[in-house]
């Protein structure tokens, strides 16, 4: 999607004129410019001047550009140039050129113990590297008694208002996705508690989404929250509806792998004979996967919490506690031993939504469970 030509032609007559704003307000000018007003509002009062029209105006002229997206005074009047704002954000998306390499998750911490009983952590992970699977067909019966239920929101509502608020938290979820996948969200929280714009400035400053997308995203929100307040309508409604979607269609288009459960409790030995079982840990089986549905790696790691199996994880870790000891495992393919982990962090990646319906981005839903 792009900004309609006749929209960007509405903008173009006013910055070619020469007629530009007399006064542009950044937010803490806003601020500065708000509070002198207040200052003189209140002066007059305190001398005994009545409270005339000039007094209810500075306060008025106040209470608007605090409380109000208002970014410049132009001949003619006071006006918010939201519109403008908007198609110029429409131009940075559509200029903006996401990576070409695909976001994937860091290699998983190994802890080795070198002989002073301290703890280090290595910058590469055990893992079983299996051949690549292409993906088939897609069944409706999830395995081990899953039923696989179809998000309930894949398709974005037809009315406008609906659909920018609709686009705003689907970008919101692909930031989570992004961020979640590569081992890059910015803190431990929960998913509702992340924000687009602290999502947004984190994967920039990572490098994993063009800077220019994240001064966009911030344009989103914005005009999201002049629609709730009502102060968004007509054409800047619809120029901010088109915004907000390709800004989806932009973050959509990042590549990335994905990490899935296969195994939510693998059973674990101390030897290669497997005949001891490894008590002081539970583990959890899981494979990187592409775009395709191609598993890329099988590992197994210690786990804390419980997990589904088919549900797609987040990639973290707790790094206070650390297995230094081999723990094998049985192949469910060939049957064969093999090394789960000989010195491991223990994973703690948390389980996207359901409603997020990730595995509606792969050929096939079931990728990487067989």
């Amino acid at each position: 999607m792009t900004v309609p030509p006749e929209r960007e032609a509405s903008a173009a007559p006013a910055q070619e004129a020469g007629d530009g704003p007399l006064v542009h307000f950044s937010r803490p000018w806003r601020w500065v410019v708000a509070g002198a007003c207040v200052a003189v509002a209140v002066l007059r009062i305190f001398w005994d001047a009545p409270v005339d029209a000039l007094s209810l105006g500075l306060l008025g002229a106040a209470v608007l550009l605090v409380f109000f997206r208002i970014h410049r005074i132009e001949v003619g009047g006071i006006t918010a140039s939201v519109e403008r704002r908007l198609v110029k954000a429409g131009r940075q998306v559509e200029s903006a050129e996401v990576s070409a390499e695909s976001v994937k998750p860091p290699p998983a911490p190994v802890v080795v113990q070198p002989g002073t009983g301290t703890l280090e952590v290595e910058g590469h992970a055990p893992e079983v590297v299996v051949e690549a699977q292409e993906a088939g067909g897609r069944p409706s019966q999830g395995y081990g008694g899953i039923v696989h239920r179809e998000p309930f929101d894949l398709m974005p509502p037809t009315n406008p208002t609906e659909r920018l608020f609709w686009s705003s938290e689907k970008i919101r979820i692909e930031l989570m996705v992004l961020a979640g996948n590569s081992g890059r969200l910015p803190r431990r929280a929960g998913w509702h508690e992340y924000g687009v714009e602290e999502l947004a400035r984190h994967l920039g400053a990572k490098g994993v989404i063009p800077p220019a997308l994240v001064e966009v995203t911030s344009v989103v929100r914005d005009a999201r929250t002049e629609v709730a307040r009502g102060t968004l309508r007509g054409s800047a409604l619809t120029t901010a509806d088109t915004l907000a979607l390709d800004l989806l269609q932009k973050l959509r288009a990042v590549k990335r792998q994905y990490v899935r459960v296969r195994d939510p409790d693998v059973m674990l030995y101390r030897d290669q004979s497997l005949s001891t079982i490894y008590q002081e840990t539970g583990s959890v089986m899981l494979v990187t996967l592409d775009e395709r549905g191609r598993v890329l790696h099988t590992s197994v790691f210690p786990r804390l919490m419980q997990y589904i199996k088919g549900r797609f994880v987040s990639w973290e870790w707790n790094m206070e506690r650390v297995f230094d000891d081999e723990a094998w495992y049985r192949d469910p393919a060939s049957g064969q031993a093999k090394l789960a982990f000989s010195e491991a962090a223990t994973f703690v990646g948390r389980e996207y939504p359901e409603q997020w319906g990730l595995e509606y981005n792969l050929p096939r839903w079931d990728a990487g469970l067989d």
